[in-house]
């Protein structure tokens, strides 16, 4: 079970993937639309939605959004 960190309340739309990226130094929540047939996309559309003040320590982390909308974060199992 992941550890809630900020509360975005970020309303998922479907054919849209979103993650969490360290920028700068600190976590941005994009979205990205998903490639529906394989393969890797050109240029695939990718939008910030989210600007946080989270430093990300991706040696003990993982960093998601849960299913409700919110940034969070999960133990990694070999940490």
């Amino acid at each position: 079970m992941g550890e809630k960190l900020e509360e975005l309340d970020i309303e998922k739309e479907s054919g849209w993937l979103y993650y969490a990226k360290n920028v700068d130094g600190t976590l941005s929540v994009f979205r990205s639309k998903m490639n529906r047939g394989g393969g890797k996309m050109d240029n695939p559309e990718r939008e910030e939605i989210k600007n946080t003040d989270i430093e990300p320590d991706y040696s003990k982390y993982i960093y998601y959004i849960d299913g409700n909308g919110d940034l969070a974060r999960a133990e990694r199992k070999n940490a």
